[in-house]
């Protein structure tokens, strides 16, 4: 048996794979190639993660599971198995036997500390970024103040007789 299409509209594809880790193991795909979360348009993005929440009711329903896991591996080193990015929706049953488990390393509080500076600034450069476009947006679209006294001038001779 192969993979099998269940849904599919303009942006996005849900299969249903034919190894899937348990019975209703569903994976959404974008119909465009992208290898990384960080590719995906955000419109898309969007689409294929209200798609999970959908599916994911809908796993509860008609298989009845008890519960669901939603899967990104975002690259090679977070078990990424395809060159492209997809959300696997992974629904969970009591004693399923499938193990999703990992071993946590608690960060030292000095790595914690500069985690967090390093987002921080991360995020104000970005508010500054958004800032500046804006505030370009706002120059290009009011008009410059010797144009508008040029205008003024140009409509106030076209009234002389």
């Amino acid at each position: 048996m192969d993979d099998q299409v269940i849904m599919k509209d303009e942006e996005i594809a849900v299969i249903l794979p034919a190894r899937g880790f348990v019975k209703g193991h569903l994976i959404i795909v974008p119909l465009k190639e992208y290898v990384i979360l960080e590719d995906v348009p955000d419109n898309t993005l969007m689409k294929m993660f209200q798609a999970a929440n959908k599916l994911s009711a809908a796993l509860f329903e008609t298989l009845g599971c008890t519960g669901t896991n939603m899967l990104v591996q975002n690259g090679a080193p977070a078990g990424q198995f395809n060159k492209l990015f997809s959300i696997n929706i992974i629904p969970r049953y009591e004693n399923d036997g499938l193990k999703l488990e990992w071993e946590t390393k608690q960060a030292d509080e000095e790595t914690l500390n500069k985690t967090v500076s390093l987002f921080q600034e991360h995020d104000k450069t970005l508010r500054e970024k958004e800032y500046v476009a804006e505030q370009k947006k706002k120059t290009e679209e009011k008009p410059d103040e010797e144009e508008v006294e040029e205008n003024y001038l140009s409509k106030s001779i076209e009234r002389i007789p």
